[in-house]
């Protein structure tokens, strides 16, 4: 979540100043909309059109992105965990590709996607993503 505007002027070293609250975000995806390497997939599939997701528990501050680990529970099954600093791409490097093709500003969520491990859910599994510090959004899939 964007705690502060962010243009594409805006040095990508000092875009980790405008990620200021973090949640637990579980979107919907389209299918097959993954594109780990950013680019035009980087907001296809993630919302953009009519897509919906759930968000919280909380909305934490004072976290640090880059200390954080991410679990995820599939049917109660292990599917990831990870460290957060360990994506493709960073949340910085997210905002400073998304500053470039749509206004961001504060409020606006960005999902930054997921690690090794993600696989397609089918409707009724049960999903559990746990982060330390935030804790944990449990969603069954409709």
């Amino acid at each position: 979540m964007l705690g502060l505007p962010s243009h594409p002027s805006l040095p990508p070293t000092q875009r980790h100043n405008t990620i200021s609250p973090k949640a637990i975000g579980q979107p919907r995806q389209r299918d097959g909309a993954h594109h780990p390497a950013g680019g035009e997939g980087l907001a296809f599939g993630k919302g953009a059109g009519g897509g919906f997701g759930v968000i919280g528990p909380v909305i934490a501050t004072g976290l640090d992105w880059r200390d954080l680990t991410v679990q995820v529970l599939v049917n109660e099954r292990e599917r990831q965990s990870y460290p957060a600093h360990d994506m493709i791409l960073s949340p910085p490097e997210i905002v400073s590709l998304l500053s470039h093709d749509m206004t961001l500003n504060p409020g606006d969520v960005i999902a930054c996607g997921t690690s090794l491990g993600a696989a397609p859910v089918k409707p009724g599994m049960g999903v559990v993503v746990v982060i330390e510090g935030i804790g944990e959004l449990s969603v069954v899939m409709g």
